[in-house]
């Protein structure tokens, strides 16, 4: 029998776009809800003129591949394909052991080195994993400012004299293109098949929420074939998928913020959509794509809010610019943040929907380049511990 239950979902990085890496590779096991990866035959029906009235063949031209895969969000797990839709090459990481002095006051905590000053990539994080200090100065914290020699974060800290290990990960939106091979195991039919879908590269990230509910994610994939086979395209000795908790929105997404301010309005729902505006290149004597065009990164989204507060609807009518920041913690205190330095609304009003509804104003937003900053969408991500997820 066929189920979807007996469905495996792996994929791994290509080497060369669409073809499958030499030799087997180690493949990944996703965790996942849906996939929509489908395999299309591009054909064309012969227009030719027959006296039987019978269409004479229908003309194989070409071989595509596209879908979306649909899952829960998982702090960590889906790292390569969220690197992937911000088409960046790696993430920025550095990690440095820093003497000096720390102190608390007013709800924020901040170190002051000793000597030497932070780089250029640490002060570009948005969070940062304080380490070997005391326990309320250490774990992820939310970055308030940096400077050339002082890292302020938030939070009440205790005032020591230490030598903390400050480590920072994150990607902007980039240049770099990657692509995939996702294999379908299908091990629910009597002699298993294995699927496996060959250039795939994100088109689209969209991470959405709503109230007292799970955090959503889906990834919409641009291909170029699926070649099914007998036995897995792995070395069949896949790498296990992640076992960290689902996140959802009451316990690990508490925080948005608006210009570094936590929302005034209560937040009913969110949702964001990456688009690259990726695009085929067909070519003659090519059957699948030569690659895929890179377009416009595009992130846009919706913010759905309680109107208790006009800040939104002002910032829409003045069409004045803001910066959201969108953290997700989950149980274990691992962290993933979305950081839009850029955005304007180009709808914010609030409806009336009718007797006894509460008034809400979902205002649509765009991204754009900050010109200051240089990029339109930062994700960090840092995990409690070293090892990964």
């Amino acid at each position: 029998m066929s189920e979807a239950n007996l469905t495996k979902l792996l994929y791994c990085a290509e080497d060369e776009f669409g073809v499958t890496p030499s030799p087997a590779p180690t493949l990944k096991e996703l965790r996942y809800l849906s996939s929509g990866l489908d395999h299309e035959k591009l054909t064309v029906m012969s227009e030719e003129i027959r006296v039987d009235r019978a269409r004479s063949q229908l003309i194989q031209v070409g071989k595509d591949a596209a879908g979306p895969i649909e899952t829960e969000f998982i702090v960590g797990a889906y790292n390569d394909f969220i690197l992937a839709a911000l088409m960046q090459e790696e993430w920025t990481e550095e990690a440095e052991v820093v003497a000096g002095t720390i102190a608390s006051a007013g709800g924020n905590t901040w170190l002051t080195r000793d000597s030497g000053t932070f780089s250029a990539a640490q002060r570009g994080a948005k969070f940062v994993r304080v380490g070997n200090a005391a326990t309320s100065n250490s774990g992820i914290k939310r970055v308030v400012s940096w400077t050339d020699t002082v890292v302020t974060w938030q939070g009440e800290g205790t005032n020591e004299a230490a030598t903390p290990e400050l480590s920072v990960r994150y990607a902007r939106n980039g240049l770099y293109k990657h692509s995939f091979l996702i294999e379908h195991q299908y091990l629910g039919l009597d002699t298993p098949k294995y699927a496996a879908f060959l250039g795939c590269s994100v088109d689209q990230w969209t991470l959405g929420m709503e109230a007292q509910a799970r955090v959503m994610q889906t990834f919409q994939f641009m291909g170029t074939q699926a070649a099914l086979a007998d036995a897995t395209a792995g070395d069949g000795s896949p790498q296990a998928h992640s076992t960290r908790e689902i996140c959802n929105t009451t316990g690990n997404v508490g925080g948005l913020m608006l210009d570094d301010a936590s929302f005034v309005a209560s937040v009913m729902s969110f949702d964001m959509t990456l688009s690259n505006n990726l695009r085929n290149r067909p070519a003659i004597g090519r059957e699948t794509t030569l690659t895929h065009g890179r377009g416009r990164s595009a992130p846009d989204g919706t913010l759905n809010a309680y109107f208790t507060d006009t800040t939104i609807l002002e910032k829409f009518l003045d069409h004045e610019s803001a910066a959201l920041l969108v953290p997700i913690v989950d149980a274990a205190g691992n962290l993933m943040s979305v950081f839009l330095p850029h955005i304007e609304f180009p709808d914010g009003w609030p409806t009336v929907e009718g007797i006894d509804t509460d008034l809400m104003l979902a205002a649509t937003f765009n991204a754009t380049l900050h010109t200051t900053l240089g990029y339109a969408i930062q994700v960090d991500q840092l995990d409690v511990a070293t090892s990964s997820s």
